[in-house]
């Protein structure tokens, strides 16, 4: 029940209940071994013992033995997991808290296979001997142990079951401000918070501001200038977009799309683009309040080319919209435009976990950050399948 309850986007509290699991364990490996001794102290301190009892004795004390050398090694390997999680001087933990969560979780799922096959060979002894000597057992309690300790290590040894219940938990919860949740998830500040700090950090650019400069790597104007601020729900479209993918490509999209706007509306089009809206001098804060920018938006516009699908950051756009649209927050449309060199057959084929980030701890954090919302990454892709699949294309 506690590790149901660790976020894997938090890694000081996953540390906690590392260590908070690691008490029990010691006490436990503890206890057994001083067991185990008092067993084998009697059965060599008394000579006119029948061979029952002796065998009995013994069977407890190899039994108690076991348990006690097993606790002990997860002890062990808790403690050496724990000391990679911690932060360094001269750079990020060897372990992220997804990694340490996973560990924890198979440390737990290891140490309830080896209790539960212990378990069996004690019972299947207690059987043996209960035959040979014709005498009574107490097997129900321990046959009650082994059923509970089979149900445990089918749990934790199986991301899918957990999967389901931590899914299963999350839509039992209240719909309270999808998008400014999902902000707190990401960047660790309070929904009311990200929600205070969008409504100051939002801006836009309308299109017809804008030059073919803007998709293209090199820094050769300042982009920042041109946007302006603007009120929460205001923006006519988010644009999504890898920077992997041509830049002619996804500026000749813009103006297809830029286009149909204007026969549509009569007017030009405000938009939201990362090197336009986000503060080049406080890159962090702009994009912890995306989920917040992506909500104010009417349209999730997605210049999807070769590389789209292999990108994080545009995964994260996608994922935001997805937990959106689930809790009737969403945005009102999407639109998707393939470029050159874009197969829709990618679109089946779709897997966040295979998704590329230059910065390994962003990599990380961000499936975190999709697990803990989703229940799982297959869950995410199911999910991202059938949005795009049904988003209009052109």
């Amino acid at each position: 029940v506690l590790l149901l309850a660790v976020p894997p986007t938090h890694p000081r509290t996953v540390r906690v209940s590392m260590l908070i699991v690691a008490a029990p364990v010691v006490a436990g490996a503890a206890s057994f071994a001083r067991l185990a001794r008092a067993l084998a102290r009697s059965l060599l301190a008394r000579e006119e013992v029948p061979c029952f009892a002796r065998l009995e004795m013994a069977t407890y004390g190899l039994y108690y033995g076991a348990h006690a050398v097993s606790l002990a090694a997860v002890a062990c390997a808790l403690c050496v997991c724990f000391a990679l999680g911690l932060p360094r001087r001269a750079g990020p933990p060897r372990l992220s808290a997804r990694q340490m969560l996973d560990f924890l979780w198979a440390s737990c799922g290891l140490w309830a296979l080896h209790f539960t096959a212990l378990q069996s060979a004690f019972i299947v002894t207690s059987l043996a001997l209960i035959a040979r000597y014709h005498t009574e057992g107490r097997l129900i309690p321990q046959l009650c142990t082994l059923t509970a300790a089979s149900l445990v290590t089918c749990f934790c040894l199986s991301p899918a079951l957990r999967a389901r219940l931590h899914a299963w938990l999350a839509s039992g919860g209240e719909h309270v401000s999808h998008a400014a949740g999902i902000a707190s998830l990401i960047g660790g500040a309070s929904p009311a918070r990200a929600v205070a700090l969008a409504k100051v950090r939002l801006r836009a650019v309308r299109a017809d501001r804008l030059t073919d400069n803007v998709f293209r790597g090199a820094a050769v104007a300042d982009f920042n200038s041109l946007a302006t601020p603007v009120p929460i729900g205001s923006v006519d479209a988010f644009v999504s977009h890898s920077w992997h993918d041509s830049s002619r490509a996804r500026w000749a999209a813009l103006q297809h799309w830029r286009a149909a706007f204007r026969r549509r509306h009569n007017r030009e089009p405000w938009l939201w683009i990362d090197r336009c809206c986000v503060d080049q001098e406080a890159v962090d804060d702009d994009i912890r309040l995306l989920p917040i920018y992506i909500s104010s938006c009417r349209e999730l516009l997605i210049l999807a080319g070769s590389t789209y699908l292999r990108r994080l950051w545009c995964v994260v756009e996608l994922f935001v919209h997805s937990q959106m649209r689930s809790g009737q927050a969403g945005l009102s449309t999407v639109q998707m435009v393939l470029l050159r060199g874009m197969d829709p057959s990618q679109i089946q084929s779709f897997d966040a976990a295979e998704c590329e980030c230059y910065l390994r701890d962003d990599y990380e954090h961000l499936l975190a950050c999709i697990e803990a919302a989703c229940g799982s990454v297959q869950r995410f892709n199911a999910d991202a399948v059938e949005l795009l699949e049904r988003a209009p294309k052109t």
